[in-house]
């Protein structure tokens, strides 16, 4: 009779991170832009490790090299099926990191990475310019009376003249409702 040998691994968010990174093409656009590494660096390629580093900073709100190797070996499982190829005990030392920053870090190479996901992720479009609407509200608030203070006794829609009230104000674009600025007045 054999037994089972069951192990758990926590997989928090690195799912999802390691998913929106992918489907922004961020691994496809750091290996255009940076190659591969030299042949003495096998493994995974400088954008599958840019990949992971980030998931692991988001993960963790931490930015230090030396622990990310021990991060990976934790959630070998989940990293694995998440970026889709095995990875291996040496694809996140400090070196191998510290490559990867250096190699991002170039002026010219760094340039170029916001010019490619710039280019991938922001998106422009021609919206219509005939009609723009301005809308005003007034909002009465409890407020102690000093003598510094901003907010002011006015006329209330509300009929609350004991209430100190601001203006709202809210520029639109129509007919799609795009938020153009808003301001808050003081009377």
């Amino acid at each position: 009779m054999t037994t089972a040998q069951i192990t758990s691994e926590r997989i928090d968010d690195i799912p999802l991170l390691i998913r929106w990174l992918l489907d922004m093409h961020i691994d496809q656009i750091i290996d255009v832009v940076l190659g591969m590494p030299h042949g003495n660096l096998q493994g995974l390629s400088y954008g599958q490790l840019a990949v992971v580093f980030v998931a692991y900073i988001l993960t963790e709100c931490n930015h230090f090299l030396s622990p990310v190797r021990d991060w990976v070996a934790k959630h070998q499982h989940v990293l694995t099926q998440a970026l889709g190829c095995p990875l291996r005990a040496t694809d996140f030392t400090d070196e191998r990191l510290e490559d990867l920053l250096d190699a991002v870090g170039r002026d010219a190479v760094g340039e170029a990475l916001e010019t490619q996901l710039g280019q991938h992720l922001i998106r422009a479009y021609a919206l219509p310019t005939d009609t723009a609407r301005i809308d005003t509200t007034t909002v009465s608030v409890y407020h102690q009376p000093d003598k510094s203070t901003l907010v002011d006794y006015g006329q209330s829609k509300d009929h609350r003249p004991d209430l100190r009230q601001f203006k709202e104000v809210l520029s639109t674009l129509d007919p799609v409702g795009t938020p153009l600025c808003s301001a808050t007045v003081c009377f």
